[in-house]
């Protein structure tokens, strides 16, 4: 857990300390959410990490040369 600077905890009053260490704790849970959910080790880009994201397609190749 995030610890409050012993300077800073000193100036507090223990209803702002109380406040602050709630605000420490959610983001704590907060970023252990978010790792959760972010792949860690993935060579694929987030966007095709999606249900609906689809990787684009290469264009066909051209079967004839242009030109006469």
């Amino acid at each position: 857990m995030s610890k409050i600077p012993p300077e800073l905890e000193a100036q507090m009053t223990p209803a702002v300390k109380a406040f602050v260490l709630s605000l420490l704790n959610r983001l704590e849970r907060m970023e252990a959410s978010i790792e959760e959910l972010t792949p860690q080790n993935s060579s694929v880009p987030p966007s095709t990490l999606h249900p609906r994201g689809r990787p684009k397609r290469k264009p066909a190749a051209k079967k004839r040369k242009l030109g006469g």
